[in-house]
């Protein structure tokens, strides 16, 4: 064991904890033993590479919140005590849960009052397959194609885990002691879960990280769709033709894209996850296949005794625009057919909730609130109940499965109408991920204290990979008024993050083999940096010609900032923008985004993509892509925060520039100023000789440039008020004109009845 570890709980608290429930009715069989490292020098991905070198299955269970920010827990294991797993060709065709619910009653976790352990520290992790939804809703089998062949269930035992607590940044090796049969045995038992524990810190802390055997990447042909554009709206007419029919409210059909690759399947992870950072991501090695998910729904999990389940429903793409994003999350909460379709999935999610839970007890706590992830926004509620006696967390994830968002409503209906368009096993996708715990005893063994954690995702932005062959599904809610385009760009939009994952990984190994080839070939990068420094009007051109100060810009598009650190010593904390770049023919970067299937570039109106051409010549293209890579002779940086040391040719100039940065904001992030800088002395001034001969000379900020100040503020404020003054009289003399207008016209009528009266008399008489 090294020095800086300390197992708990010893020896001596095991043997007084096991002496207390001896005789009881519900003795522990397992007791946890933990050792807590420093994790500051390692990552959770760092963890899984070391831990699972040369294991057949291994899983990294890891969250992070809508913001991005990483969740609090991190989970790392590999080589399972044991696997179970059903379905055709895999044993057991049959529900799966009576299995899984039997083999974890067989161990019993004792409570160790000195450890502060996380949710998971031991039992199965895995996932069930929408199919299994035909076990729990017998009316809803029907023949299904299996292209696949994948277990309808699988999950692995860990009775060993590596848990990360990212809140005080510390890393939790997690073994369990199986109990002996002898008192006498039990020094035995506690000297080899040390060693285990002493193996896994020792790989944990060894600096060497055995990285994914890549093979060489080949560009490969884009996804294709099982049914494509036509079958997916034919299966959403269909769909309407039901619900006006009466026969369901909502329905959700969906369709699988199958993207070839070379990637390694955990290399297609680690982009994922900072590509759509989720609330549940996870990579599961099933030996024969991969799980690779970036879910943002929560299914179902039970915690403090409550069984929540979180109905999402409603989405919107993100732009990249704070301002843009937020008119469409307002224009989402305004949503009429998304905050309806949302409303019938809550009480769907209660109805699930009140079959197992105390009906006093169940509850929304949230109710359509807007959530931010990278490339969408949803709206998303929970819904949370106590469980009734002799109810337990298998029952409770029986009836919430399969998540109304997936399925349609009423449910059962709804399953039976997607089974009979889609004609094919969905496998992983619209099931569960995620993981069922240990039951824990109580200190004394008298009772089951809890029946054990559980936390579990529906496998939504999630890909299968196996055979060299990444598989990617999605659907959409289909309601009465629903339009066959707008629900198929859905799905686009919501597998968005994943195409563009697998995208983005392999423009970053097709580069990383290029420059080894060049390498080899004895040729190395070389591309220039023109870069530019705005507070004086100077720009320097450098040449770069190793790759490895390149790196940081590859894959980045214009308008993005980038530490420059990798640049030298000298750049130490400057931060540049990518403003542009040419090719090697000359061609120039444009703006653009990504779109879930190509790259769209913003044009000005009126720009083709391509150069006039004479007849009979081929069209050839008249500018770049918009993300930069090897292919670029130059590129174009803008400094946006200096650094701590001056560049010599580009920040050492004296000679101030006309115009400068407007904002105070701007000013403090230019200069790299704390708030308690007078932002003042940083306006970039010029100086102005009067004409008046003996006038002294004086200097002026640039009138775009000048600065809010108390006096600028009051005199603001006097012009609104003379505005507001003026718009008030004018009010009134457009009231009054009213009043005065209304007044004679109301006299004229008088004048007119008045005169057709003298008429009528004279006539009488």
């Amino acid at each position: 064991m090294l020095p800086s570890t300390e197992t708990k709980p010893s020896l001596e608290e095991i043997s007084a904890i096991l002496a207390k429930s001896k005789s009881a009715p519900h003795p522990p069989n397992l007791v946890p033993v933990c050792a807590e490292v420093k994790a500051d020098l390692f990552t959770p991905t760092q963890a899984y590479l070391k831990v699972s070198k040369g294991a057949k299955l291994s899983f990294l269970y890891e969250s992070a919140a809508t913001t991005g920010t990483i969740g609090r827990h991190s989970f790392v294991g590999a080589n399972p005590r044991k696997v179970l797993q059903s379905g055709p060709g895999y044993g057991l065709a049959a529900d799966p849960l009576p299995q899984l619910e039997k083999e974890l009653a067989q161990y019993r976790v004792a409570t160790v009052p000195s450890l502060q352990l996380p949710p998971l520290t031991g039992g199965a992790i895995g996932y069930v397959a929408y199919d299994c939804v035909q076990y729990f809703e017998p009316k809803t089998k029907r023949p299904m194609q299996d292209p696949l062949k994948l277990p309808e269930s699988f999950f692995m035992l860990y009775d060993t885990i590596v848990a990360f607590d990212h809140f005080f940044n510390v890393c939790k090796v997690i073994t369990y002691l199986s109990v002996p049969d002898s008192i006498s045995d039990l020094a035995s038992a506690y000297a080899k879960a040390r060693a285990t524990i002493e193996e896994l810190v020792a790989l944990l802390e060894d600096e060497h990280i055995p990285l994914p055997d890549q093979r060489p990447v080949q560009p490969k042909e884009a996804g294709k769709s099982n049914i494509g554009k036509d079958g997916y709206e034919a299966h959403v007419t269909r769909l309407k033709k039901h619900i006006h029919r009466g026969d369901i409210i909502q329905g959700v059909p969906s369709h699988r894209i199958s993207r070839p690759t070379d990637l390694h399947p955990f290399n297609i992870y680690r982009h994922l996850r900072t590509v759509n950072p989720s609330p549940y991501l996870f990579y599961i090695d099933c030996h024969d296949f991969s799980i690779i998910g970036a879910s943002p729904e929560l299914l179902v999990k039970e915690e403090a005794g409550r069984i929540i389940t979180h109905p999402i429903a409603g989405t919107v793409k993100r732009t990249g625009d704070p301002e843009v994003d937020e008119q469409l999350a307002e224009q989402l909460r305004n949503s009429i057919k998304d905050r309806a379709e949302h409303v019938m999935l809550v009480d769907l999610a209660r109805n699930d909730i009140n079959r197992v839970c105390d009906p006093l007890s169940t509850r929304v706590d949230r109710l359509m609130v807007v959530e931010k992830f990278s490339h969408v926004q949803h709206l998303v509620s929970q819904v949370s109940g106590i469980l009734r006696p002799g109810e337990t967390r298998f029952t409770a994830f029986r009836s919430i499965f399969p998540a109304g968002t997936v399925s349609g409503a009423p449910k059962v209906r709804a399953m039976e109408l997607i089974a009979e368009l889609e004609g094919e096993k969905r496998g992983v996708y619209a099931g569960a991920v995620g993981y069922f715990g240990f039951s824990r005893a109580a200190l004394d063994g008298s009772k089951i204290e809890d029946g054990g954690a559980m936390d579990t995702c529906i496998a939504l932005r999630t890909m299968v990979w196996k055979d060299g062959v990444a598989y990617l599904q999605a659907g959409g809610g289909i309601v009465f008024d629903s339009d066959e385009e707008e629900e198929w760009i859905e799905t686009l939009n919501k597998l968005g993050s994943n195409i563009r994952t697998i995208d983005q990984a392999e423009r970053y190994y097709l580069t990383r083999q290029a420059l080894e080839a060049g390498r080899r070939n004895g040729s190395a990068a070389n591309m220039k940096l023109n870069i530019s420094y705005p507070a004086n009007g100077s720009q320097k051109l450098i040449e770069i010609e190793e790759d490895r100060k390149l790196r940081v810009f590859l894959d980045k598009k214009m308008g993005q900032e980038v530490p420059a650190d990798s640049l030298g010593d000298e750049w130490k904390g400057y931060v540049v923008r990518i403003t542009g770049g040419n090719d090697k023919q000359g061609f120039p970067m444009k703006q653009g985004v990504m779109l879930p299937t190509r790259v769209k570039l913003l044009l000005s109106d009126g720009h083709s993509c391509y150069r006039p051409r004479r007849t009979g010549e081929r069209k050839r293209k008249s500018v770049r892509g918009c993300i930069v890579a090897q292919d670029l002779a130059v590129l174009a940086l803008s400094i946006v925060k200096q650094g701590e040391s001056d560049i010599p040719g580009l920040t050492d100039v004296v000679t101030p520039k006309r115009l400068g940065p407007k904002r105070a904001t701007k000013i403090r992030k230019f200069f790299g100023l704390s708030k308690q800088d007078d932002v003042r002395k940083f306006v970039i001034r010029r100086e102005v000789i009067p004409k008046k001969e003996g006038a002294k000379p004086y200097t002026k900020a640039p009138k775009i440039q000048r600065l809010v100040t108390p006096q600028r503020l009051q005199h603001k404020r006097h012009r609104l008020a003379l505005k507001r003054r003026r718009a008030e009289a004018s009010k009134d003399a457009a009231t009054e004109y009213a009043q005065l207008l209304a007044k004679r016209v109301h006299e004229e009528r008088d004048k007119k009845t008045e005169a057709r009266k003298r008429r009528a008399s004279s006539l009488r008489k």
